[in-house]
């Protein structure tokens, strides 16, 4: 078998290249919509996921100020609760104090100053 070549254009070979030309041109097409959508796709999964960082973000110092509060009320609470306590102690010592006046007895101690407050 021998091949020849013949340099005349005729219709095939406008054909041929015409084909290989709008191959080119689909191909071409194709990937770009493909790359488009998936491009697409993935900046709307970014956005997504912005959107969920900064929720979780504002919902962390929602619960963080929530902590912050909450340890504040409790510090608060223990320096009330100390307060009382220590009003307590010096209310029973002067009751003591009336107790052994009453019964006729000298105090062992002097008065203790009230609590400051």
């Amino acid at each position: 078998m021998q091949f020849e070549w013949d340099g005349k254009i005729g219709p095939a070979s406008v054909l041929t290249v015409a084909a290989i030309l709008i191959n080119i041109v689909v191909f071409t097409w194709g990937g770009s919509a493909f790359v488009t959508r998936v491009t697409t796709k993935v900046d709307a999964q970014s956005e997504r996921f912005d959107e969920l960082k900064k929720d979780s973000d504002r919902r962390f110092q929602i619960v963080g100020d929530a902590i912050k509060e909450t340890r504040s009320a409790q510090t608060q609470a223990v320096s009330d609760v100390t307060g009382v306590k220590t009003a307590i102690s010096y209310i029973s010592e002067q009751i003591k104090r009336v107790e052994q006046r009453l019964d006729g007895t000298t105090p062992a101690a002097p008065a203790i100053q009230p609590p400051k407050q």
